[in-house]
């Protein structure tokens, strides 16, 4: 793993979507061979935006309820500039 790796513990396969405040890529979690969804959202110079607050939330608590129509965020990556979520 490289130190300034975006992605530490994932293999990125590609890109599979951008918009206004990421892009999303699915990748495989080296550690267990788990493909996984890399969301990775910008941090602005005044920190996390409400939007990507509100969507962690929404996420944490759809969690609970295990629904087969809603992703499951395993955790959060962060760095300087950037918010990853990993999602299944």
């Amino acid at each position: 793993m490289a130190a300034n790796d975006p992605f530490p513990g994932y293999r990125v396969d590609k890109c599979v979507g951008k918009g206004e405040y990421g892009r999303v890529y699915t990748a495989v979690e080296v550690a267990t061979g788990n493909k996984v969804a890399l969301k990775r959202i910008a941090s602005g110079a005044a920190g996390i935006d409400y939007t990507t607050l509100r969507e962690i939330r929404f996420l944490k608590l759809a969690a609970v309820h295990r629904h087969p129509h809603l992703v499951t965020l395993h955790t959060i990556l962060f760095d300087r500039a950037y918010i990853t979520l990993v999602m299944e």
